[in-house]
């Protein structure tokens, strides 16, 4: 939940901090997590999600090689006590464990409530609006009217023999 909800967390794992942001994942990191972890990067970004320890061990594994700092994946070994994520204030400053029960709290009530501001609106198509690509269906009784047998004849058979051209 926290890397779903927060941009910015430190890693701690014993005495080591690192800061990730998750728009600074550069290609050659998610190439790395996801040969060291056998996820996908959609995978990977699921299980971060799910706080899986293997997704975080990734992250940390990348974070470790992005500060010069020597890293092995495959002999990682901790103490899964010793392994911390903590969302970040905008300044850089840890939020407490009480700090971020009040900010998903304050997020919950504002998603029950919905909009604040009287006559807002979620983005997104009202419920008669039509959005470019799409079409209403046709209705019920026209002649093109879906499982009539009046609409195409479907797909027409061709060969793919050659034919001879008159030449």
């Amino acid at each position: 939940m926290i890397f779903g909800l927060y941009r910015h967390v430190r890693v701690k794992l014993g005495g080591e901090a690192y800061d990730f942001d998750r728009s600074s994942l550069m290609f050659s990191e998610v190439v790395e997590i996801e040969n060291v972890t056998g996820l996908s990067f959609g995978e990977w970004q699921a299980d971060l999600g799910r706080y899986s320890i293997r997704a975080i061990a990734g992250l940390l594994h990348v974070l470790r090689k992005r500060a010069g700092v020597p890293s092995d994946f495959a002999a990682l070994d901790f103490a899964a006590d010793d392994l911390d994520v903590i969302p970040l204030r905008e300044d850089g400053t840890e939020m407490t464990a009480a700090q971020v029960a009040e900010d998903v709290q304050r997020r919950v009530a504002e998603a029950r409530e919905g909009p604040t501001v009287p006559g807002d609106s979620p983005p997104g198509p009202g419920p008669a609006e039509i959005t470019p690509g799409t079409s209403p269906g046709s209705p019920n009784g026209t002649e093109s009217a879906r499982g009539n047998g009046t609409g195409s004849p479907g797909p027409i058979l061709t060969s793919s023999a050659a034919t001879p051209t008159p030449g």
